[in-house]
């Protein structure tokens, strides 16, 4: 059984699937030149700061072409990453609430961002796990993973 039938409750997975790699293609972009012209390039802030936008970029760009293909191994990048940045986004809510040295009303709009952001990770990482399960229900009929 799939954890979801559809993405965001109202449209399929693939679709979804499409919404979410167009928009985190554009997202990825457009962080990539902000941090391009606004980050002075100290102490490797600047690797930093384009690495994990391009995985995700690689990620996104996945996910599109897996779905397109049926190959359920194309999304498993997003997956991973979507789950990983999830997680640490938890984790900074946690540290950011228990933390005594931070500024409160900083800490208060990124609590109150994450509090929306968390849920909707979530939500979206569910949905491609069940994509995932999806094209792995479906059988390759016939084909190899490597024939697609």
């Amino acid at each position: 059984m799939l954890p979801f039938e559809s993405c965001c409750f109202c449209c399929k997975l693939e679709t979804g699937a499409y919404v979410l790699g167009i928009l985190g293609l554009v997202a990825c972009m457009a962080y990539t030149m902000l941090f391009s012209v606004a980050v002075v390039y100290v102490n490797y802030a600047w690797l930093i700061g384009l690495v994990f936008p391009g995985a995700f970029f690689l990620a996104f760009l996945l996910l599109i072409i897996g779905t397109n293909r049926r190959n359920k191994w194309l999304a498993l990048p997003y997956i991973l990453l979507a789950s990983i940045a999830t997680a640490v986004n938890a984790l900074v809510v946690i540290y950011l609430i228990i933390s005594n040295d931070q500024d409160p009303s900083a800490a208060l709009v990124i609590v109150g961002i994450s509090v929306i952001s968390i849920p909707f990770g979530v939500q979206n990482v569910l949905s491609m796990i069940s994509l995932f399960m999806k094209f792995n229900s479906e059988g390759t009929k016939g084909l190899k993973d490597e024939d697609y």
